[in-house]
Parts: structure tokens; sequence; C-alpha cells
């Protein structure tokens, strides 16, 4: 998950995590340490 949907969803990104997990979606990773390696490269 971007860092991005932090700020998108402002309050509401564990609610967005959960209703992720009830649609099915079995696994969520934080992608923000695979975009400031690729920033940096």
């Amino acid at each position: 998950m971007a860092p991005a949907v932090a700020v998108k969803f402002k309050g509401k990104d564990l609610k967005l995590n959960g209703w992720l997990k009830s649609t099915g979606v079995k696994s969520v990773f934080d992608v923000s340490l695979g975009a400031e390696l690729t920033t940096k490269t």
C-alpha cells in the first residue's frame, strides 16, 4: 500500500485495511521502502 493512502484517506486508512481484508485481500504490504530505494537510484 502506498504511503499516499494515509494522506488520501486521512484518519480512515486503518478502516481501509480492514475493508480490504473483508473483501478477501490476504496481505497488505507497505511499499514505501521500495519507493524510497527507487528514487535514490
